[in-house]
């Protein structure tokens, strides 16, 4: 049964139906703290379309936060979105972060300066500590320029390789090993010099 029903007479294409919620502010006027709107984008008998833009207020002004278009895509930073949830935003910072709730390790994703990452995290008191990513770590195949990866993990390009860094300025190794844990080890070694070439 219908609880509470909102209409618009007008016929206009984009003309709106909204419920808004307000309050007093500190000197008691009269302020919307958000708003849900419909947009009746295309009235034509048997191709109406809609969306729905939630708003919320920042410094007194309501701004759309998000939309659901009439092909069901999902936009959080935009009005346009492009695939079933496209989110956009003008910084740094993280995008998507997922953690539980007994010690708030997860996963997020974002961007740092024009880079964007994924990456495993542990949030500790004051600092953010971060993990080495792990890549379908129950098994699974990792490809990176390429969709139908071979091998445990395949690199494709035109000039594929393999960068190993070291941030304390020690050495580098590669290291293979069995299931019977034998130990293959490939060393490099420290400053300018090259061991291996």
């Amino acid at each position: 049964s219908t609880v509470l029903s909102l209409r618009n007479p007008d016929t206009t294409n984009n003309n709106r139906e909204a419920l808004a919620f307000s309050s007093k502010d500190s000197l008691g006027n009269i302020v919307e703290y958000g708003a849900i709107t419909v947009l009746n984008v295309d009235h034509t008998d048997g191709n109406e379309d809609g969306r729905m833009e939630f708003r919320t207020a920042t410094d007194g002004a309501l701004a759309i936060r998000m939309i659901i278009n009439e092909n069901g895509n999902v936009g959080i930073g935009t009005t346009s979105p492009g695939a079933k949830l496209d989110i956009r935003y003008s910084g740094d910072g993280n995008f998507i972060r997922i953690a539980n709730t007994y010690n708030n390790i997860g996963v997020r994703l974002g961007f740092d300066g024009n880079r964007p990452f994924l990456q495993t995290w542990e949030p500790s008191t004051g600092n953010d500590n971060s993990w080495s990513i792990a890549l379908q770590p129950n098994g699974g195949n990792v490809g990176i320029g390429t969709t139908g990866p071979e091998g445990t993990l395949e690199l494709r390009a035109a000039s594929p390789g393999l960068y190993i860094d070291s941030t304390t300025g020690s050495y580098s190794s590669i290291t293979w090993e069995n299931a019977d844990a034998k130990r293959w080890l490939l060393d490099f070694g420290t400053g300018t010099s090259e061991d291996l070439r």
